[in-house]
């Protein structure tokens, strides 16, 4: 409930597990020794056994781990709990957390009181009731917040900032089974030509005869150590090259797909020593690669996206 539960609500809690929702089982509290009535809520624990009261943990990802239901604030722990999986009861302790428990509770990832309804020991205690009885829900929460938060945010922060130094290289077999989790994700599916699922023996196939065709530039695109998209370009004659790409579906929204793009098209250019004109199909309702292309300098001509690279454009990228 709050390094210092100024609302002391630990105890509360408790008794409402107890008095209120009946449960007879353990019940392990986390509290820091900056909380001002640590005291109080020790003796109240050994009077209502099983009970634990843990001070300054240092690992709290194995405390969200090991219950079966969560109780906690809204805070930042919110947010860990959800990484972690854990099925929550989440109560807005402070004013500042409303707008993460109004989240999570729209998006069914914790539960949580009804709107305007006070936080007492009957109104929490009823709701830990019916959790308690429904392990179907509990079992959704968990699989919902643990879809929610992955634990990668540090790492999109990071590229994002770093996007401008998205390099590219040239594809290899090993990274055949990384093409394909990110090529066969239902993300990436679903605005593809072949929307259809691939199978594993095929695209290994694929991505072998991808990689010896002469008129096929098949590149991965990478961040410091962290690969992060595949773009594929095909040599159609004339100076004309087809474009496709996408990326770790993990990685959407942070301006890579606009580096990745543009480092691709510098590659083949050179390669080429030659001006290109790079051409993409991309589907009507795929807006946001519409965007995409356009920012990267793309007419929308004959249904096509097109541009034309120049070798000079491309050194000076």
């Amino acid at each position: 409930m709050g390094g210092v539960d100024v609302r002391e609500l630990s105890a509360m809690v408790l008794r409402a597990c107890r008095e209120v929702a009946g449960f007879v089982g353990f019940v392990e509290l986390v509290a820091t020794k900056s909380y001002p009535n640590i005291s109080e809520l020790q003796a109240l624990a050994v009077r209502s056994p099983p009970t634990r009261v843990s001070i300054d943990l240092p690992d709290l990802a194995a405390f969200f781990a090991r219950h079966d239901l969560q109780i906690g604030a809204g805070g930042g722990a919110a947010l860990e709990r959800a990484a972690i999986g854990a099925p929550s009861l989440v109560l807005m302790a402070a004013e500042n957390q409303r707008g993460v428990v109004s989240a999570l509770a729209a998006s069914d990832t914790a539960a949580t009181l009804e709107p305007d309804t006070p936080i007492s020991q009957k109104s929490v205690g009823d709701l830990v009731s019916a959790l308690i009885g429904d392990a179907d829900r509990r079992r959704r929460l968990a699989d919902k917040s643990s879809q929610l938060v992955d634990g990668r945010g540090a790492v999109r922060a990071a590229l994002c900032l770093l996007s401008r130094e998205l390099k590219v290289r040239r594809a290899e077999r090993e990274d055949t089974s990384m093409m394909f989790e990110w090529r066969n994700h239902p993300r990436t599916r679903s605005v593809s030509r072949n929307t259809a699922s691939l199978e594993p023996e095929s695209h290994a196939r694929w991505v072998e005869a991808a990689l010896g065709d002469s008129d096929r530039c098949l590149l991965v695109g990478y961040v410091g150590d962290l690969n992060v998209g595949v773009l594929r370009f095909d040599d159609l004659g004339e100076h004309l090259m087809e474009v496709s790409l996408y990326l770790d579906p993990d990685l959407h929204g942070l301006g890579l797909g606009k580096a990745l793009l543009l480092a691709g098209e510098a590659h083949v250019a050179l390669l080429r020593k030659h001006s290109v004109r790079v051409v993409a199909t991309v589907l009507g309702d795929n807006l946001l690669s519409q965007k995409l292309f356009e920012s990267c300098g793309y007419c929308l001509a004959d249904g096509r996206w097109q541009k034309n690279v120049t070798t000079h454009e491309a050194h000076w990228g």
